[in-house]
């Protein structure tokens, strides 16, 4: 299980020091609002999950992807996996997967799905 954090280290802080049972701890929506650089000085996180606006469109704007590449890039070099919310189309995919990006998620490779077709989903994809 994943923590996510959005609303400040206090909570997340807490969550580590009461010792519970969580493989990691996520900042959700990298690059807005509190999720910031600070966060990152304060609490273990293992993931940075950047945020679906800079995400969506990444390859067609160059300061969303100058954002994009960054963050991937400090995600990697602080040892913590990189998660790219919002990707829609082939040009971000493609330009996240050159960058190095560690997890994707969005339309372009799922639509929301109930349980029996997420389990089929992960059926034919471990097929490949």
């Amino acid at each position: 299980m994943i923590a996510y954090v959005q609303s400040g280290v206090q909570p997340a802080a807490k969550t580590v020091a009461a010792g519970a049972a969580v493989s990691g701890l996520s900042v959700d929506d990298y690059g807005t609002g509190f999720s910031s650089l600070r966060q990152l000085t304060r609490v273990p996180f293992t993931e940075l999950k950047i945020d679906q606006g800079f995400v969506t469109g990444c390859a067609a704007t160059p300061s969303s992807r100058a954002i994009v590449e960054s963050s991937v890039e400090m995600a990697r070099r602080l040892g913590i996996k990189s998660v790219a919310e919002g990707v829609e189309t082939q040009a971000d995919w493609d330009l996240l997967k050159a960058a190095g990006c560690d997890v994707a998620q969005g339309y372009f490779i799922a639509k929301p799905m109930d349980e029996s077709r997420f389990l089929e989903f992960r059926a034919a994809e471990s097929g490949r």
